[in-house]
């Protein structure tokens, strides 16, 4: 999990090890999971958790991430077999 700030808020991104530094490309969508964006250090879900409560948006990538937050108000899309959401709150 990487946090970025913005503003008085904070944007995270969060993916499956795995899948950190690999892109993927589908129907003219790329899903590119650079290490500079999510790229931060290795967390456990209680944090990450944690984290989501309080930031202004969140970007998930990875079908482990996804399914270990069992939220079904999320909103998954797939690319390449790869789950990816994001979350913005107003």
């Amino acid at each position: 999990m990487k946090i970025h700030k913005a503003g008085e808020g904070k944007i995270l991104a969060i993916c499956d090890e795995a899948l950190l530094g690999k892109v993927f490309e589908e129907e003219g969508k790329i899903l590119n999971i650079s290490s500079d964006f999510f790229g931060g250090v290795k967390t456990e879900l209680m944090k990450i958790k944690e984290e989501l409560k309080d930031c202004v948006s969140a970007n998930i990538i990875g079908n482990k991430i996804i399914e270990l937050l069992d939220d079904t108000n999320l909103n998954i899309q797939e690319t390449k077999g790869i789950k990816h959401t994001q979350i913005f709150k107003l």
